[in-house]
């Protein structure tokens, strides 16, 4: 019979034990320490069995030694090839032995390597069994019976599935603890994204706040000031504009060109003039378009630079800086926001991940629990 047939047992039908999710990795820690103490028991009951009959294998041995086939008459052939498979047979018996009085380890370990001592010897030694009991069946029968004897005992052992439930209880302990590191990282992730719904929500507060701040503002008599300023600029700019325009038509910029075309640097002066009329007079400072232009335009040239640098002189400067500063924080806050909603987007995608793998992991948990005859309360709820 196969080595393993003594050792397995049909598990008994238990009713299952009702567990809440938060109290499995308590009820696998008592689980296992019983499953432990079991072992360790039903060590010590194999290793009682197997004192005792290495005692009875022993006072074998000695009449297995003290077989004498020398007065039978048989042929010599046969003698002398029962004598030569006895002896390896004993050879045999007397490893056996050692290998079962040196065997040392945990329980789990304890029973495989036993099976594996005995699957051995009778791998090694079934063919001498069989030569030397042509003549002495009867005294060699003994050994085959104890051994016979023991693995029935060994398979009368209660308790024997204790090792494949210990197992399979280590399974379901792995797989618990990759959904408790799933679960405690869903948790920051979604502490994560409330942090940045908070942030979000402060920003969209003091974006309103400045928004309203802004609008005050732009109701206030300074600002009132300010625009009235600016407007009046505007009309002076557009005054002067065509002030210069009309200036320019009167100076008859195409004709001067044609008359001094041959003085490169009375040219040059023209086409700045003709080009950026306002930017080349603020920087002709000596007025050397008087030299080749009439003098009756000196005066209202002379207003017309004035008059421009005076209209590109700052504004209300003080007045001017807090609109950009509006502006500046208002931007930097719409930038904020944005990147908020970005992170936020992110870590919703990746807490769903999470939700997926962590559905994955309970239904895995259930299934591995009711193969234990543990069945997870509230299933349903247990992933919120």
């Amino acid at each position: 019979m196969a080595f393993w047939d003594w050792f397995k047992e049909k598990a008994k039908k238990e009713t299952a034990r009702e567990v809440a999710l938060d109290e499995l990795n308590s009820v696998i820690n008592e689980e296992k320490k019983k499953l432990e103490n079991k072992a360790e028991e039903l060590k010590e009951q194999v290793s009682q069995k197997l004192k005792h009959f290495i005692l009875e294998l022993r006072s074998e041995l000695i009449a297995l030694k003290q077989v004498n086939i020398e007065n039978r008459k048989e042929y010599e052939k046969i003698k002398l090839l029962v004598k030569e498979n006895l002896q390896v047979y004993v050879s045999r018996l007397e490893k056996l032995i050692n290998s079962l009085e040196k065997l040392e380890a945990e329980p789990s370990a304890y029973i495989t390597e036993t099976i594996s001592i005995f699957e051995n010897f009778e791998k090694n030694s079934k063919k001498n069994f069989e030569k030397a009991t042509i003549l002495i069946g009867k005294e060699i029968g003994g050994v085959k019976e104890s051994i016979k004897k023991l693995l029935q005992d060994l398979g009368e052992l209660p308790e024997q599935d204790i090792f494949e439930k210990m197992e399979k209880l280590i399974n379901l302990k792995n797989t618990k603890q990759e959904f408790d590191k799933t679960k405690e990282i869903r948790e920051q992730i979604k502490a994560s994204i409330e942090a940045l719904e908070k942030e979000k929500e402060n920003l969209e507060t003091e974006k309103k706040r400045g928004r309203k701040e802004y609008e005050e503002f732009k109701l206030s008599q300074e600002y009132k000031n300010y625009t009235e300023e600016r407007e009046k600029r505007e009309r002076e700019k557009s005054k002067l504009s065509q002030e210069v325009f009309n200036l320019k038509e009167e100076m008859n910029f195409r004709e001067l060109l044609k008359k001094f075309h041959d003085d490169e640097k009375k040219s040059e002066l023209l086409r700045k003039y003709q080009g950026n009329f306002l930017e080349t007079l603020e920087r002709d400072e000596n007025l050397e378009i008087l030299k080749i232009i009439p003098l009756k335009f000196m005066e209202e040239l002379e207003n017309i630079r004035t008059r421009n640098l005076e209209l590109k002189k700052e504004v209300a400067y003080e007045t001017r800086g807090k609109l950009e500063k509006y502006e500046e924080e208002f931007k930097k806050l719409i930038s904020l926001i944005i990147s908020k909603k970005n992170s936020i987007g992110q870590e919703t995608k990746k807490q769903g991940r999470f939700d997926e793998k962590q559905e994955e992991l309970l239904k895995e948990i259930k299934d591995k629990a009711g193969i234990i005859n543990i069945a997870i309360k509230d299933f349903s709820v247990s992933i919120k």
